[in-house]
């Protein structure tokens, strides 16, 4: 009997130590399978991080682009205003109106 309750013992052991040996394995593999999603997340937010930026960017660059056409535009019509008044003065349709930019004209 003796003998008997020393192989079940074993036996029981032997199951025992391979039951723990599987549930460690599969442990790892869950363990291994969250660090990869993980990974795999961290990567895809990433990469809309980058596509954020480069957005980010392309949108500043159309904007700086907008205030320098706007800057030429109010250029021109400044120049185009000066250049009225100008040729007006130059007609004698318009008085010169002295400022002190300009000489006063007798």
């Amino acid at each position: 009997v003796s003998g008997q309750s020393a192989n079940a013992s074993a036996a029981s052991s032997k199951v025992s130590s391979t039951f723990t040996v599987r549930r460690q394995k599969l442990e790892i593999s869950i363990e291994e399978k969250r660090k990869t999603h993980e990974l795999e997340i961290a990567r895809r937010r990433l990469e809309q991080q980058e596509a954020d930026l480069a957005s980010a960017k392309a949108y500043v660059e159309q904007q700086k682009e907008l205030i320098r056409m706007e800057s030429e535009l109010k250029q021109l019509e400044i120049d185009e205003a000066v250049n009225l008044e100008q040729h007006l003065i130059e007609e004698d349709f318009l008085d010169p109106i002295p400022t002190k930019f300009t000489e006063h004209r007798d």
